[in-house]
């Protein structure tokens, strides 16, 4: 078999989790015989890690990718190292993509803008579940795109635990990002219940094995974002017995179906979330049923070793094939930047003109000629280093 050389670059170094989709799949490709796999970093720069190695594939700054080696394949696997793609040599230019960038980012954060542009790019996509591989189809209709789905830990994420009748509902609340619509709502629901409940809410960025923990002795995992992220805490989740309630958002469908091994919640709708703990409380054999349907479900997803060994032969596929050729232009790139522009500036004047309200308001004037007044007075050298303190302690 003829070696395949493949170039996957990352802003920085894959963490040790088992759910790192960019570790597990550096490491599950330079596993396979004939292949040559090099983790190119674009943001965080070598020191005492230089000529270090992961699983079997090499690590480099991005720019030793590109000094003097050509690649089968280059991957960028987050949009912002997707800036730094087409300076690595390669037959094949792709984005992995779990989940439209922009998608997660406030209109007002200028990053929205290249982030929605990176999905532009002349690249064939692989997309992480179908649900991202459809958005991807509506935005590049012209693109190649393949779903290569990731993988779960089985040896991680399987002990199932139960739970006796008598006791109350065990709840895990999955924590969500600052910017995420649902960030509060499983907290909401969790006080709108009127059964009695034993619930705990897992932080962002917890480890493998404190998710594992959780989950296992979980009856219902909470995950109530609007924007997808089933197919990560959630799946978890199933592999260790415990069903779940989501939100009908994107990769929700791929793995809860609604009574039969979770419940999908209406959008928006707290105190529906809650109506559902409280049956789920009440009706054990039901709980019961949808606990045995995740852990089935769970069943038929593939580990680590068997993501991998696909995305070898989707990448085996596209190297193989040639692009469209349709697809080789990017021309719907300076539109979206256009389009992107004016949100964008739609939002500051926005800004601009909630702050000169706020400028006018009588009370805010009364605050700034007291500030003006009491500068270089000696109030105002007493009180300042007080003022100072109390700002660092609550800053």
């Amino acid at each position: 078999m003829p070696r395949v050389r493949v170039c996957l670059l990352s802003p920085g170094l894959p963490g040790t989790d088992p759910a790192d989709a960019v570790g597990r799949h550096a490491t599950g490709l330079a596993g396979r015989e004939g292949w040559d796999v090099v983790l190119a970093l674009t943001e965080h720069r070598l020191g005492g890690e230089r000529g270090a190695t992961l699983g079997g594939a090499r690590v480099v700054a991005v720019e030793g990718a590109i000094a003097g080696e050509r690649f089968d394949a280059a991957i960028a696997t987050h949009w912002t190292s997707t800036a730094r793609l087409f300076e690595v040599p390669a037959g094949r230019h792709a984005y992995w993509v779990d989940g439209l960038a922009h998608h997660r980012i406030g209109a007002w954060n200028a990053e929205r803008i290249p982030a929605q542009l990176s999905y532009d790019l002349p690249v064939d996509f692989l997309a992480a579940s179908d649900a991202v591989a459809a958005e991807l189809a509506d935005l590049r209709p012209e693109a190649r795109c393949v779903v290569v789905r990731g993988g779960v830990d089985k040896t991680v994420f399987g002990a199932a635990g139960g739970n006796g009748a008598g006791g109350p509902l065990r709840v895990v609340a999955v924590e969500l990002g600052d910017e995420d619509p649902g960030r509060d709502w499983a907290a909401a629901a969790l006080s709108e219940a009127s059964e009695p409940l034993a619930a705990r809410t897992l932080a962002r960025g917890a480890g493998a094995e404190e998710r594992a923990g959780a989950f296992a002795g979980a009856d219902v995992v909470l995950m109530l974002s609007p924007v997808g992220g089933a197919l990560s805490a959630p799946l978890e989740a199933m592999h260790c017995g415990a069903t779940c309630i989501v939100m009908p958002a994107g990769d929700s469908e791929e793995l809860v179906r609604h009574g039969e091994n979770g419940v999908v919640a209406e959008p928006d709708d707290v105190r529906g979330v809650a109506r559902w703990l409280d049956h789920l409380s009440r009706d054990r054999d039901w709980l019961a049923a949808l606990r045995a349907g995740a852990v089935e479900t769970a069943a038929g997803w593939p580990d680590w070793e068997a993501a991998s060994a696909e995305l070898a032969r989707t990448l085996e596929r596209l190297v193989a094939e040639p692009p469209p050729e349709r697809a080789a232009w990017p021309v719907r790139l300076m539109a979206d930047a256009m389009a992107g522009a004016a949100v964008f500036r739609n939002d500051h004047f926005v800004l601009a003109g909630e702050l000169e309200r706020v400028q006018q308001d009588e009370a805010y004037q009364a605050a700034v000629a007291l500030r003006d007044r009491l500068r270089g007075t000696r109030l105002a050298r007493v009180a300042g280093p007080a003022a100072r303190a109390a700002r660092k302690r609550l800053g």
